[in-house]
């Protein structure tokens, strides 16, 4: 299994004045043996996403984490307010004894996440999830955030770019009837697949390695409270005029940044 440096956001760096209770039935002797696998996100509150990420009071820790992302995306869903490509079967991420199966990533414009109060024009989301047998109502979410600059044109965003639907959100209905939030053009890739590995010039995984660490929520309804953040610290580059288009296609679809109350203590103590 590959280890690769991972920045862990501080709980002491997202304190608020509210006492949390803790409620995860571990004594305070023990809190130095908890895995995060003994901690149930139904005992987590206020830990919404996105925010604010501050690189400069996260504390920096090696650990094994292992991605195997398969880079031929096969299929490109033109869904109202965002652009999904579906990541293909057998791709999976490893992290704290758990595996997840990847199984899609879409975009935001602007950006989610702010990276030392700086919010770029666009972000990525690769999620990948995994069912709890203790919780198996409650699924368990891994996502990669990747953020974009403006810069020098990028070959993935532009294989997208050409092969969208080209419709406008008012060709998601028919005339008369209202929106529905999860109808979707369907576009068969599988003869001629985008290739992830296009976004950096060789393999996702290369660029792994350098990533931010926090507990949080999904950032589209329901807001699932039960996501292993990684935030890539490197930004990508993509041209003024993709990202443009990106966003002509999509609109604004970013949720505001959220006030981060405190973060799970498990991970002030797990690696120490």
């Amino acid at each position: 299994m590959k280890t690769l440096s991972i920045l862990i956001l501080s709980i002491i760096s997202f304190g608020c004045s509210d006492k949390i209770e803790d409620k995860s039935q571990t004594s305070q002797n023990e809190k130095g043996k908890v895995k995060v696998s003994d901690l149930s996100y139904r005992n987590m509150e206020n830990i919404p996403s996105p925010i604010n990420l501050n690189t400069k009071i996260v504390n920096e820790h090696k650990f094994d984490l292992e991605f195997n992302i398969k880079p031929e995306l096969n299929a490109l869903l033109r869904k109202v307010h965002t652009i999904e490509l579906k990541i293909s079967a057998g791709s999976t991420a490893e992290a704290f004894y758990h595996k997840y199966n990847f199984k899609q990533l879409h975009f935001h414009t602007p950006a989610e996440h702010s990276i030392d109060e700086v919010k770029h024009p666009m972000e990525m989301h690769l999620v990948s999830m995994k069912l709890d047998s203790l919780e198996p109502d409650l699924p368990k979410y891994l996502v990669i955030g990747v953020t974009f600059k403006e810069g020098k044109s990028n070959p993935f965003i532009e294989s997208i770019i050409n092969k969208v639907p080209k419709v406008s959100p008012t060709d998601f209905h028919a005339e008369g009837e209202d929106k529905h939030p999860d109808f979707s053009l369907y576009v068969d890739l599988s003869a001629s697949p985008i290739s992830l590995d296009d976004l950096f010039g060789d393999k996702i995984e290369n660029h792994l390695d350098n990533l931010i660490h926090y507990k949080g929520s999904l950032t589209t309804y329901p807001y699932t409270e039960s996501v292993e953040w990684y935030v890539l610290k490197e930004v990508v580059e993509a041209s003024k005029e993709q990202i443009s288009k990106m966003n002509e296609i999509m609109g604004d679809n970013s949720r505001l940044t959220q006030e981060k109350k405190h973060l799970d203590y498990g991970f002030n103590y797990l690696f120490d």
